[in-house]
């Protein structure tokens, strides 16, 4: 009676699924740093084909184009979705190339849970002497954490580009915001 107990534990156990390890919700903020070190910053294209994949990696950028948006995304097409995320990561790489984020020394200084599958990322970046902080809102998703949105100075960049859009729209259609946005990113 012995082996058949043993081999009915052996089967249960075996039948659970395996524990996965926990995320690293600062993973995807540290691969993006990482990954801006490549950048040349005399290549533009080459730049943002760079910034594209980093992006595509770190952030979930239909989730920022969503919050951007707001209920003006169900009503966009497509193809203004995907130019709104060009002007996204076209802005983000001017900001990155202006700042100089990749040349200083980035450390994570605490990652705070902030709901269900929820973290925010706090960071440090030194560059000489300056010293930069932001806090980065990590969402649990199924490929991996996601970077959901940026917090400088304790305000949200997403926020920040849904009341400029929302702004915008009292005198346009959204797809004159959305090339407006694309003229402002270059």
């Amino acid at each position: 009676m012995r082996p058949i107990a043993f081999a009915a534990l052996a089967l249960a156990i075996l039948a659970q699924p395996a524990l996965a390890a926990a995320p690293d919700p600062s993973a995807p903020v540290t691969a993006f740093h990482t990954g801006l070190a490549g950048l040349t910053r005399t290549d533009r294209a080459a730049d943002l084909r760079l910034v594209k994949r980093l992006a595509a990696k770190s952030f979930d950028v239909d989730a920022i184009v969503r919050g951007v948006m707001g209920t003006a995304y169900d009503t966009a097409t497509p193809a203004q979705r995907a130019q709104l995320s060009d002007v996204f990561l076209r802005g983000m790489t001017a900001r990155v190339e202006k700042e100089a984020a990749t040349s200083g020394q980035m450390t994570v200084v605490k990652v705070t849970p902030a709901g269900a599958g929820l973290w925010l990322v706090a960071t440090r970046t030194v560059r000489g002497t300056a010293t930069s902080a932001l806090t980065w809102r990590v969402r649990a998703e199924a490929s991996g954490p996601k970077i959901i949105d940026v917090l400088q100075s304790g305000g949200s960049l997403v926020a920040l580009q849904h009341n400029v859009f929302q702004q915008a729209l009292r005198g346009h259609d959204v797809a004159w915001v959305i090339a407006d946005m694309a003229r402002r990113a270059g």
